[in-house]
């Protein structure tokens, strides 16, 4: 009953606390200006740097970054990819509900790193996309350790960061992306522990195989719309597909 109890705590603290945040800064009106702090601060990394990082958040090269975590849990594949529908589908529903303009769509003179995005601001998809890894693989039990835990809670709030610094979200955004993803993350993992495929050879294959083909489209053609970032997304996508081969290699010598 205490680790029941102590895995709904981590699935419903973190989200709660980042609606209420949400909550604060929507109704203090404190979206500009700590938008307007934010990028003064930090637009002067450089679009190189913050290009990197907001790819990370990207759809198709986020996924990859549970492929090291795989030989240990061999689900958290079946689990990421329930992760990734949920995710989805929350990003594509809240956004025509919500249609909150981006910061560009209400300020036309604005510098932004990428491309120029209007609509569609709420929530931040690539936000979502990066909480929801770190909730997989932090309630999955695959990133253990305070450390390793606390490393990828600064990744994914620098990711969460960059959709500001670019341009192309508020911080509001940022905080409901947040929250969505950690929900999505830790929600995957509770539904696949009712799904009896979790187990099964053939699903892991499949999943192995669809994150082989993210990873070669990531190399080769996924244009994320930040080109000064591409030298980590393929970084990124050649480190995982060697992961991924060397994985293939062991479980046929086995």
């Amino acid at each position: 009953m205490r680790t029941s109890r102590q895995f709904a705590l981590r699935l419903l603290l973190p989200p709660l606390l980042l609606l209420a945040a949400t909550l604060v800064v929507l109704a203090g009106r404190y979206d500009l200006p700590c938008w307007l702090d934010l990028r003064a601060a930090l637009l002067p990394a450089g679009p190189v740097a913050w290009s990197a990082l907001t790819l990370l958040g990207d759809a198709l090269v986020t996924p990859l970054l549970i492929v090291p975590f795989l030989a240990r849990r061999p689900r958290l594949g079946l689990e990421g990819a329930l992760a990734a529908v949920l995710a989805t589908i929350g990003v594509h529903v809240l956004k025509p509900l919500v249609q909150m303009p981006r910061p560009a769509g209400m300020f036309e003179g604005i510098t932004v790193i990428g491309p120029r995005l209007l609509a569609g601001s709420f929530p931040s998809g690539h936000t979502a996309s990066a909480f929801t890894v770190l909730g997989l693989l932090v309630m999955a039990g695959a990133l253990r350790g305070i450390w390793p835990q606390l490393l990828g809670l600064v990744l994914a709030l620098l990711v969460g960061l960059s959709r500001v610094v670019v341009g192309a979200h508020w911080p509001s955004d940022v905080l409901a992306g947040a929250a969505l993803g950690w929900c999505c993350g830790g929600f995957a993992v509770v539904l696949a522990r009712r799904l009896a495929l979790a187990e099964q050879p053939a699903w892991q294959g499949a999943v192995g195989a669809l994150l082989a083909a993210i990873a070669l489209l990531d190399l080769f053609g996924h244009d994320t719309g930040y080109p000064q970032g591409i030298w980590l997304q393929q970084a990124v996508a050649a480190a995982m597909l060697l992961v991924l081969l060397r994985r293939q290699l062991q479980r046929r010598s086995s």
